[in-house]
C-alpha cells in the first residue's frame, strides 16, 4: 500500500517539478536577454536599462537556480561519489543511499522552513529594496522555499 501511495505522489509531483524547471529556464532566458539588451543599450546608446541589475540579481537569478532543483535531481543532474560504497554488499549500499537521502531531506526541509519564514516576514512587513523602484523582498524570496520544498519532496520520494 505504501508503494502505491508513493507512486501516486511521485506522479503528482513530477509535473510540478517539470513546470518549476521550465519556469527556471524561462527566467534564465529572460535574464540573458535583459542583460544583453542592457549591455547594448549601455554601450551603443549610453542609456542602460536602470532596473536590469536589480531584476536579474534579486528575482531572475534566484528563481533560475532554485526552481529546477528537484527536476535536476530527479533526472540525474547531481554528483554521486560511490568509490567507498561500491565495495559494500548491495543491501548495505542501498541502506546507506536511502539514509543519506533521508538526512538530506531533513536538512533541505529545514532550509525550506527557514526560507519560508523569511518570505513570510518580508511579506508581512512589506519589506522593500530601495532603488529606482521599490523592489519587494518577499517576491524575490518566494522562489527559494518553493524550489526547496519540491527538492525535499523529491529526496523523500527517492529515499522510499
Amino acid at each position: 500500500m505504501a508503494s502505491g501511495i508513493l507512486r501516486r505522489l511521485d506522479h503528482a509531483v513530477r509535473p510540478v517539478e517539470t513546470t518549476a524547471a521550465v519556469v527556471g529556464g524561462v527566467m534564465m532566458v529572460m535574464a540573458m536577454t535583459l542583460m544583453t539588451v542592457d549591455a547594448f543599450m549601455r554601450y551603443l546608446f549610453t542609456s542602460p536599462i536602470q532596473i536590469a541589475p536589480r531584476l536579474i540579481e534579486f528575482y531572475l537569478m534566484v528563481g533560475m537556480f532554485a526552481m529546477p532543483l528537484a527536476w535536476g535531481f530527479r533526472t540525474g543532474g547531481y554528483i554521486r561519489i560511490l568509490a567507498g560504497v561500491a565495495i559494500l554488499p548491495a543491501r548495505v549500499r542501498n541502506f546507506i543511499l536511502r539514509a543519506g537521502l533521508l538526512v538530506s531531506s531533513i536538512y533541505v526541509g529545514g532550509l525550506t522552513w527557514m526560507s519560508g519564514i523569511h518570505f513570510y516576514e518580508a511579506w508581512e512587513s512589506n519589506e522593500v529594496y530601495v532603488g529606482v523602484l521599490d523592489w519587494s523582498v518577499a517576491w524575490s524570496w518566494i522562489w527559494v522555499p518553493t524550489g526547496l520544498c519540491l527538492m525535499t519532496l523529491r529526496l523523500i520520494l527517492m529515499a522510499f
